[in-house]
């Protein structure tokens, strides 16, 4: 009998406090990313910045880094109501992008979100931004 009341109470914990944190729910949980959204990443390991311009439309996210001249699409891996996890597959512009890095990013607020870069090889962090959603910065230009 306590036996089967541990296996209840540790099932209660598990569901209660998320200890599976990346389970599947719709790709429409995502509302929150769809849009266009531009920053600038900053490399953690030596001192350089570029551009970043993430489009997500129709469950498509297609990223360009115009400062570094290469572009792509995230392939997602896992997702839930507040972060989504991508592998970064580079089509254009291979020699100057990393490709197959992990891409993690986490919902902020309604007008930004986090960007984290781990290496494909290492898991390594090696870059971050905060992306705003364009159509509320071209608000604030007005």
């Amino acid at each position: 009998m306590k036996y089967i009341f541990s296996i209840l109470l540790l099932l209660t914990i598990s569901v209660e406090f998320g200890c599976a944190s990346f389970h599947k729910t719709p790709l429409s949980s995502l509302y929150w990313l769809q849009g266009e959204w531009k920053g600038v990443g900053l490399q953690l390991d030596f001192p350089q910045s570029w551009t970043i311009i993430l489009d997500v439309e129709d469950n498509q996210f297609g990223v360009r880094y115009p400062t570094m001249d290469c572009s792509g699409e995230w392939k997602m891996l896992h997702h839930n109501r507040n972060r989504a996890t991508f592998i970064e597959v580079i089509w254009q512009g291979r020699s100057n992008c990393t490709n197959n890095g992990k891409i993690v990013v986490t919902y902020i607020d309604q007008y930004h979100i986090s960007y984290s870069y781990f290496s494909g090889e290492t898991g390594k962090l090696e870059a971050s931004a905060t992306l705003i959603n364009t159509a509320y910065r071209n608000t604030l230009r007005t």
